[in-house]
Protein backbone atom coordinates (compact mmCIF):
# COMPACT_ATOMS: atom_id res chain seq x y z
CA UNK A 1 0.00 0.00 0.00
CA UNK A 2 1.79 3.34 -1.18
CA UNK A 3 2.41 5.84 1.74
CA UNK A 4 1.11 8.77 -1.32
CA UNK A 5 -1.89 10.88 0.23
CA UNK A 6 -2.95 11.00 3.63
CA UNK A 7 -6.79 11.36 4.31
CA UNK A 8 -7.19 14.70 4.82
CA UNK A 9 -9.93 16.06 7.58
CA UNK A 10 -12.19 19.17 7.30
CA UNK A 11 -13.29 21.21 9.42
CA UNK A 12 -13.52 20.41 13.67
CA UNK A 13 -12.13 16.89 14.29
CA UNK A 14 -15.35 14.54 15.55
CA UNK A 15 -13.86 11.68 16.88
CA UNK A 16 -15.26 7.85 16.78
CA UNK A 17 -14.32 6.01 19.33
CA UNK A 18 -15.97 4.27 22.25
CA UNK A 19 -16.50 7.32 24.29
CA UNK A 20 -17.20 9.76 21.74
CA UNK A 21 -19.28 8.83 18.68
CA UNK A 22 -20.41 10.78 15.63
CA UNK A 23 -23.12 11.39 13.77
CA UNK A 24 -22.60 11.43 9.83
CA UNK A 25 -24.93 12.02 7.65
CA UNK A 26 -27.69 10.08 6.35
CA UNK A 27 -26.53 8.44 2.60
CA UNK A 28 -28.54 7.88 -0.21
CA UNK A 29 -29.00 4.49 -2.02
CA UNK A 30 -29.78 0.81 -0.61
CA UNK A 31 -27.86 -0.27 2.47
CA UNK A 32 -26.59 -4.03 2.47
CA UNK A 33 -27.46 -6.37 5.10
CA UNK A 34 -24.90 -6.15 7.77
CA UNK A 35 -24.82 -8.62 10.78
CA UNK A 36 -22.46 -8.05 12.76
CA UNK A 37 -19.21 -10.74 12.41
CA UNK A 38 -17.79 -10.59 16.13
CA UNK A 39 -21.63 -12.82 17.07
CA UNK A 40 -21.31 -14.91 14.31
CA UNK A 41 -17.70 -15.63 14.05
CA UNK A 42 -17.50 -16.19 17.73
CA UNK A 43 -20.04 -18.52 18.31
CA UNK A 44 -20.52 -20.71 14.92
CA UNK A 45 -16.68 -21.70 15.39
CA UNK A 46 -17.18 -22.29 18.95
CA UNK A 47 -20.16 -24.30 18.62
CA UNK A 48 -19.48 -25.96 15.57
CA UNK A 49 -16.07 -26.26 15.18
CA UNK A 50 -15.78 -26.77 19.42
CA UNK A 51 -18.32 -29.56 18.95
CA UNK A 52 -16.44 -31.27 16.28
CA UNK A 53 -13.20 -31.51 17.94
CA UNK A 54 -14.88 -32.53 21.17
CA UNK A 55 -16.60 -35.37 19.20
CA UNK A 56 -13.11 -36.70 17.16
CA UNK A 57 -10.40 -36.29 20.53
CA UNK A 58 -12.60 -37.38 23.18
CA UNK A 59 -14.94 -39.46 22.23
CA UNK A 60 -13.77 -43.15 23.29
CA UNK A 61 -14.87 -46.41 20.92
CA UNK A 62 -17.64 -47.69 23.62
CA UNK A 63 -18.82 -44.13 24.17
CA UNK A 64 -22.32 -44.08 24.31
CA UNK A 65 -23.20 -40.98 27.33
CA UNK A 66 -23.49 -37.60 26.68
CA UNK A 67 -21.51 -35.30 28.65
CA UNK A 68 -22.63 -33.00 31.27
CA UNK A 69 -24.08 -29.86 29.68
CA UNK A 70 -21.39 -27.16 30.21
CA UNK A 71 -18.69 -29.81 30.45
CA UNK A 72 -15.18 -28.05 30.97
CA UNK A 73 -12.41 -28.68 27.99
CA UNK A 74 -8.60 -29.46 28.15
CA UNK A 75 -6.71 -27.70 25.60
CA UNK A 76 -4.49 -29.78 24.44
CA UNK A 77 -1.29 -27.90 22.84
CA UNK A 78 -0.72 -25.82 19.49
CA UNK A 79 -0.40 -27.55 16.22
CA UNK A 80 2.98 -27.37 14.78
CA UNK A 81 3.29 -24.19 13.03
CA UNK A 82 0.61 -22.29 13.60
CA UNK A 83 1.86 -19.84 16.93
CA UNK A 84 3.10 -15.96 16.13
CA UNK A 85 5.56 -14.43 17.73
CA UNK A 86 5.17 -14.22 21.22
CA UNK A 87 2.36 -17.14 21.34
CA UNK A 88 0.27 -14.84 19.40
CA UNK A 89 -2.00 -15.34 16.45
CA UNK A 90 -3.19 -12.75 14.44
CA UNK A 91 -6.11 -12.95 12.10
CA UNK A 92 -8.90 -10.84 9.77
CA UNK A 93 -12.61 -11.80 10.43
CA UNK A 94 -14.43 -10.57 7.94
CA UNK A 95 -18.53 -10.30 7.13
CA UNK A 96 -19.72 -10.97 3.56
CA UNK A 97 -22.24 -9.33 2.06
CA UNK A 98 -24.64 -9.73 -0.78
CA UNK A 99 -22.84 -7.12 -2.63
CA UNK A 100 -19.24 -7.18 -3.08
CA UNK A 101 -18.20 -5.12 -0.32
CA UNK A 102 -16.98 -6.38 3.52
CA UNK A 103 -18.79 -4.12 5.67
CA UNK A 104 -18.14 -5.91 9.07
CA UNK A 105 -14.07 -5.58 9.42
CA UNK A 106 -11.69 -6.60 12.47
CA UNK A 107 -8.96 -7.80 13.54
CA UNK A 108 -8.23 -10.18 15.94
CA UNK A 109 -4.76 -11.22 17.69
CA UNK A 110 -5.45 -14.03 20.09
CA UNK A 111 -2.99 -14.40 23.04
CA UNK A 112 -2.53 -18.12 24.01
CA UNK A 113 0.04 -17.47 26.43
CA UNK A 114 -1.84 -15.00 28.51
CA UNK A 115 -5.89 -16.76 26.91
CA UNK A 116 -6.91 -13.47 25.97
CA UNK A 117 -8.31 -12.55 22.36
CA UNK A 118 -8.42 -8.28 21.61
CA UNK A 119 -10.72 -8.03 18.69
CA UNK A 120 -10.59 -4.46 16.88
CA UNK A 121 -13.67 -3.34 14.54
CA UNK A 122 -12.45 -1.22 11.53
CA UNK A 123 -15.08 1.15 9.98
CA UNK A 124 -16.62 0.45 6.71
CA UNK A 125 -16.26 3.74 5.39
CA UNK A 126 -11.94 4.28 6.43
CA UNK A 127 -10.20 5.20 4.03
CA UNK A 128 -7.32 3.61 2.45
CA UNK A 129 -4.46 5.18 0.02
CA UNK A 130 -4.18 3.17 -3.15
CA UNK A 131 -1.27 5.34 -4.44
CA UNK A 132 -3.90 6.65 -7.19
CA UNK A 133 -6.31 8.23 -4.79
CA UNK A 134 -8.71 7.34 -1.63
CA UNK A 135 -11.40 4.15 -1.61
CA UNK A 136 -13.12 2.84 1.65
CA UNK A 137 -11.40 -0.13 3.20
CA UNK A 138 -14.74 -1.74 2.80
CA UNK A 139 -14.45 -2.48 -1.00
CA UNK A 140 -10.93 -4.46 -0.31
CA UNK A 141 -12.99 -7.75 -0.63
CA UNK A 142 -14.94 -6.97 -3.84
CA UNK A 143 -11.56 -5.61 -5.59
CA UNK A 144 -9.83 -8.58 -4.62
CA UNK A 145 -12.51 -11.06 -5.13
CA UNK A 146 -13.78 -9.56 -8.28
CA UNK A 147 -17.08 -10.08 -8.32
CA UNK A 148 -16.59 -14.04 -8.07
CA UNK A 149 -18.80 -16.63 -5.78
CA UNK A 150 -15.82 -19.53 -5.83
CA UNK A 151 -13.71 -20.79 -2.95
CA UNK A 152 -10.26 -18.99 -5.41
CA UNK A 153 -12.42 -15.93 -5.60
CA UNK A 154 -13.22 -15.70 -2.10
CA UNK A 155 -9.19 -16.03 -1.30
CA UNK A 156 -8.58 -13.67 -3.41
CA UNK A 157 -11.00 -11.16 -1.84
CA UNK A 158 -9.70 -12.27 1.60
CA UNK A 159 -5.78 -12.08 1.11
CA UNK A 160 -6.65 -8.81 -0.30
CA UNK A 161 -8.21 -7.57 3.17
CA UNK A 162 -5.26 -8.91 4.80
CA UNK A 163 -2.93 -6.76 2.86
CA UNK A 164 -4.88 -3.56 2.57
CA UNK A 165 -5.41 -3.44 6.72
CA UNK A 166 -1.82 -3.65 7.17
CA UNK A 167 -1.57 0.54 6.77
CA UNK A 168 -4.18 0.84 9.43
CA UNK A 169 -3.14 -1.44 12.37
CA UNK A 170 0.75 -2.51 11.00
CA UNK A 171 0.47 -6.15 10.65
CA UNK A 172 -0.46 -7.76 7.92
CA UNK A 173 -2.83 -10.70 10.00
CA UNK A 174 -1.49 -14.24 9.40
CA UNK A 175 -5.26 -15.69 9.13
CA UNK A 176 -8.66 -14.52 7.39
CA UNK A 177 -11.90 -16.19 9.09
CA UNK A 178 -15.03 -15.29 6.56
CA UNK A 179 -18.54 -15.41 7.58
CA UNK A 180 -21.88 -15.52 5.63
CA UNK A 181 -24.20 -14.27 7.38
CA UNK A 182 -27.54 -16.42 6.39
CA UNK A 183 -26.50 -18.77 9.49
CA UNK A 184 -27.10 -16.51 11.60
CA UNK A 185 -31.11 -17.80 12.59
CA UNK A 186 -30.25 -21.12 12.53
CA UNK A 187 -27.72 -20.94 15.02
CA UNK A 188 -29.31 -19.10 17.83
CA UNK A 189 -32.36 -21.59 17.35
CA UNK A 190 -30.05 -24.68 17.93
CA UNK A 191 -28.94 -23.56 21.16
CA UNK A 192 -32.95 -22.87 22.34
CA UNK A 193 -32.87 -18.92 22.13
CA UNK A 194 -31.02 -16.32 24.23
CA UNK A 195 -32.09 -14.54 27.13
CA UNK A 196 -31.59 -10.61 26.94
CA UNK A 197 -32.57 -7.35 28.03
CA UNK A 198 -33.60 -5.08 24.50
CA UNK A 199 -33.13 -1.57 25.54
CA UNK A 200 -35.48 -0.12 23.57
CA UNK A 201 -38.61 -0.63 21.52
CA UNK A 202 -37.70 -1.86 17.93
CA UNK A 203 -39.67 -1.15 15.13
CA UNK A 204 -39.13 -0.69 11.63
CA UNK A 205 -41.49 -1.88 8.22
CA UNK A 206 -40.11 -3.92 5.99
CA UNK A 207 -36.40 -1.92 4.41
CA UNK A 208 -34.91 -4.03 1.48
CA UNK A 209 -31.70 -3.19 2.44
CA UNK A 210 -32.83 -5.56 5.30
CA UNK A 211 -35.18 -7.87 3.83
CA UNK A 212 -36.96 -8.16 7.03
CA UNK A 213 -39.79 -6.51 9.42
CA UNK A 214 -38.00 -5.18 13.27
CA UNK A 215 -40.36 -6.03 15.99
CA UNK A 216 -39.46 -5.74 19.40
CA UNK A 217 -40.40 -4.76 22.87
CA UNK A 218 -38.02 -3.60 25.36
CA UNK A 219 -37.61 -5.86 28.31
CA UNK A 220 -35.81 -9.19 29.68
CA UNK A 221 -36.96 -12.12 27.02
CA UNK A 222 -35.95 -15.13 25.25
CA UNK A 223 -34.88 -14.31 21.83
CA UNK A 224 -35.42 -16.71 19.00
CA UNK A 225 -32.87 -16.75 15.77
CA UNK A 226 -35.25 -14.25 14.32
CA UNK A 227 -36.06 -12.04 16.63
CA UNK A 228 -31.93 -12.16 17.92
CA UNK A 229 -31.46 -11.01 14.12
CA UNK A 230 -33.52 -8.15 14.92
CA UNK A 231 -31.65 -7.04 17.53
CA UNK A 232 -27.93 -7.09 15.89
CA UNK A 233 -29.74 -5.19 12.91
CA UNK A 234 -31.20 -2.24 14.45
CA UNK A 235 -29.67 0.98 14.40
CA UNK A 236 -32.02 3.75 15.43
CA UNK A 237 -30.85 4.46 18.78
CA UNK A 238 -31.21 7.58 19.81
CA UNK A 239 -28.36 9.28 22.19
CA UNK A 240 -29.20 8.36 26.02
CA UNK A 241 -31.34 4.83 24.99
CA UNK A 242 -28.70 2.87 26.62
CA UNK A 243 -28.79 3.59 29.82
CA UNK A 244 -24.85 2.28 31.41
CA UNK A 245 -23.76 4.02 28.11
CA UNK A 246 -25.89 7.41 27.11
CA UNK A 247 -23.55 8.79 24.39
CA UNK A 248 -23.60 5.97 22.41
CA UNK A 249 -26.25 6.09 19.29
CA UNK A 250 -26.93 4.69 16.11
CA UNK A 251 -24.49 2.55 14.46
CA UNK A 252 -22.22 3.18 17.59
CA UNK A 253 -25.03 1.90 20.52
CA UNK A 254 -25.67 -1.27 17.88
CA UNK A 255 -22.01 -2.25 17.44
CA UNK A 256 -22.53 -2.19 21.66
CA UNK A 257 -24.87 -3.84 22.02
CA UNK A 258 -24.10 -6.49 19.27
CA UNK A 259 -20.96 -7.20 21.97
CA UNK A 260 -22.94 -7.32 24.58
CA UNK A 261 -25.24 -9.87 22.94
CA UNK A 262 -22.36 -11.79 22.22
CA UNK A 263 -21.25 -12.32 26.03
CA UNK A 264 -24.63 -13.66 26.46
CA UNK A 265 -24.90 -16.02 23.37
CA UNK A 266 -21.15 -17.42 24.54
CA UNK A 267 -22.52 -18.02 27.95
CA UNK A 268 -25.25 -19.72 27.03
CA UNK A 269 -23.76 -21.86 23.95
CA UNK A 270 -20.75 -23.25 26.30
CA UNK A 271 -24.02 -24.38 29.00
CA UNK A 272 -25.92 -25.87 26.34
CA UNK A 273 -23.33 -27.91 24.86
CA UNK A 274 -24.73 -31.33 23.83
CA UNK A 275 -23.35 -34.00 21.34
CA UNK A 276 -27.32 -34.01 19.89
CA UNK A 277 -26.12 -30.50 18.68
CA UNK A 278 -23.17 -31.25 16.84
CA UNK A 279 -24.57 -32.47 12.93
CA UNK A 280 -26.72 -29.19 12.50
CA UNK A 281 -23.63 -27.02 14.10
CA UNK A 282 -21.50 -28.52 11.56
CA UNK A 283 -23.76 -28.36 8.93
CA UNK A 284 -24.01 -24.21 9.80
CA UNK A 285 -19.65 -23.87 9.60
CA UNK A 286 -19.83 -25.48 6.61
CA UNK A 287 -22.16 -23.22 4.16
CA UNK A 288 -20.96 -20.13 6.36
CA UNK A 289 -17.02 -20.10 7.46
CA UNK A 290 -14.25 -19.41 4.76
CA UNK A 291 -10.84 -19.49 6.41
CA UNK A 292 -6.89 -20.51 5.55
CA UNK A 293 -6.67 -22.10 8.74
CA UNK A 294 -5.94 -25.41 8.34
CA UNK A 295 -8.65 -27.85 10.20
CA UNK A 296 -6.29 -29.05 13.31
CA UNK A 297 -5.27 -25.05 13.74
CA UNK A 298 -8.78 -24.36 13.43
CA UNK A 299 -9.96 -27.12 15.65
CA UNK A 300 -7.65 -26.66 18.23
CA UNK A 301 -8.60 -22.65 18.35
CA UNK A 302 -11.98 -23.39 18.84
CA UNK A 303 -11.09 -25.82 21.37
CA UNK A 304 -9.11 -22.98 23.55
CA UNK A 305 -11.81 -19.97 22.92
CA UNK A 306 -14.45 -22.37 24.11
CA UNK A 307 -12.17 -23.16 27.44
CA UNK A 308 -10.85 -19.79 28.07
CA UNK A 309 -15.03 -17.97 27.53
CA UNK A 310 -16.72 -14.94 26.74
CA UNK A 311 -14.88 -12.65 29.34
CA UNK A 312 -11.26 -13.56 27.60
CA UNK A 313 -12.47 -11.29 25.01
CA UNK A 314 -12.12 -7.56 25.10
CA UNK A 315 -14.07 -5.08 21.94
CA UNK A 316 -12.63 -1.99 20.62
CA UNK A 317 -13.09 0.11 17.70
CA UNK A 318 -10.09 1.99 15.50
CA UNK A 319 -10.38 5.51 16.79
CA UNK A 320 -11.37 7.57 13.35
CA UNK A 321 -11.59 11.71 12.77
CA UNK A 322 -14.10 12.85 9.85
CA UNK A 323 -12.03 12.61 6.60
CA UNK A 324 -12.96 14.21 3.07
CA UNK A 325 -16.72 13.68 1.93
CA UNK A 326 -18.13 10.53 3.30
CA UNK A 327 -14.67 8.91 4.30
CA UNK A 328 -12.99 8.24 7.76
CA UNK A 329 -9.58 8.97 8.68
CA UNK A 330 -7.95 7.12 11.28
CA UNK A 331 -7.14 9.62 14.41
CA UNK A 332 -3.37 9.12 14.50
CA UNK A 333 -2.57 9.38 18.44
CA UNK A 334 -4.98 7.99 19.44
CA UNK A 335 -5.68 5.13 16.67
CA UNK A 336 -2.00 4.37 17.47
CA UNK A 337 -2.71 4.18 20.70
CA UNK A 338 -5.89 1.34 20.44
CA UNK A 339 -3.67 -1.03 18.49
CA UNK A 340 -1.06 -1.01 20.45
CA UNK A 341 -3.00 -1.42 23.33
CA UNK A 342 -5.71 -4.09 22.09
CA UNK A 343 -4.25 -6.18 19.36
CA UNK A 344 -0.31 -5.16 18.81
CA UNK A 345 0.97 -8.75 18.37
CA UNK A 346 4.85 -7.26 18.52
CA UNK A 347 7.43 -7.14 21.85
CA UNK A 348 7.62 -3.58 20.78
CA UNK A 349 5.06 -0.99 20.31
CA UNK A 350 3.75 -0.16 16.73
CA UNK A 351 4.96 3.28 15.25
CA UNK A 352 3.68 5.51 12.99
CA UNK A 353 5.92 4.84 10.39
CA UNK A 354 4.79 1.68 10.40
CA UNK A 355 1.48 2.20 9.66
CA UNK A 356 0.12 4.80 6.67
CA UNK A 357 -2.31 7.14 8.52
Amino acid sequence: MSRGKRVETRGTKTEMNDSAPVRRRSRKGRRRKRLALLVTFMAVAILTVGAYFLWHSFRPPDFKKEPEQGAEVTVGPMPSGMEGKGGKITMLLAGENDDANSDTIMVATIDTKEKKVGILSIPRDTGIDTGGGLRKINSSFGIGSQGGSSDENRKAGFNKMRQDVTGLVGFTPNYYLGVQMEGFVELVDQIGGVEFDVPVDMKKGIDPSLGMKIDLRAGPQTLNGEKALMLVRFRGYPSGSIEERPELHDDYARVYIQQKFLKVLLKKAKESFSLNKIKPMLAIAEKNLHTNLKSKNMLWLAQALYSWGADSISFSTLPTVAGSGSYLAPDPEKALSKVNELINPYNMDITSDMVHY
